[in-house]
């Protein structure tokens, strides 16, 4: 069973996750109760209620089931993130729209299948969309 999120976690993960690297757009990202990750590309005039305002309108827009375009899983697809936690223990789930993601952290050494954790991603970001609660941004520090 994954780990609940909280705003260290979701810090700790999205820093090493969207490090700026020389092949990547820098990014601001914002982040809910359950694991829900919005992102979008960097505005160095973006204010963190600006950012909330359009995490919260992206995850009511693309909260339910897509088009079944993600992956052979269906409208996701569950990435693990090697080598930035070489546990093993994080996992970034991508959906239809490429500003929603979901984080989803299992104990250290727990097999999951990549549909069980691409479900659990699903449920997660359904969750965030009916009670969206904002606990980290990128504009926290």
């Amino acid at each position: 069973m994954p780990k609940l999120i909280d705003a260290k976690v979701i810090r700790d993960c999205c820093k090493q996750i969207f490090k700026p690297k020389p092949t990547t757009a820098n990014v601001h990202w914002v982040g809910f109760k359950n694991g829900t990750i919005f992102v979008i590309k960097e505005d160095p005039n973006a204010s963190k209620d600006s950012l909330i305002g359009l995490a919260n309108n992206s995850i009511a827009e693309f909260a339910g089931v897509g088009s079944g375009a993600g992956s052979f899983l269906g409208d996701f697809a569950a990435h693990q993130q090697l080598p930035a936690f070489p546990d093993g223990s994080v996992w970034i789930v991508t959906f239809d729209s490429p500003s929603i993601m979901g984080l989803v952290v299992t104990e250290e050494g727990e097999s999951m299948s990549d549909l069980s954790i691409g479900l659990h991603g699903r449920n997660y970001r359904a969750l965030d969309a009916d009670n969206p609660v904002v606990i980290a941004t990128s504009l926290d520090e």
